[in-house]
């Protein structure tokens, strides 16, 4: 693939469209590419529960707890 070619051809799509939808979309998918692959929202729920977990709220379990508690359930 010569992505030069891609782009010029992804542009001249771009230009012919009249779909917002689709400029929507490509505009997100910018987004995403610098942002990362998690939405704002889903990066908040991480802080949040990150917040929760350093100041001792809740109750969390290490991968060891959890997987022995996973096997004690499928026995």
């Amino acid at each position: 693939m010569d992505i030069r070619l891609e782009k010029i051809e992804l542009m001249k799509l771009l230009l012919q469209t009249e779909s917002e939808s689709v400029l929507k979309k490509v505009r997100e998918a910018f987004k995403n590419e610098e942002q990362g692959y998690i939405s704002q929202e889903q990066y908040d729920i991480v802080a949040e529960r990150r917040s929760e977990y350093l100041s001792g709220e809740g109750k969390y379990f290490s991968f060891d707890e959890v997987k022995k508690r996973i096997q004690e359930k499928t026995k």
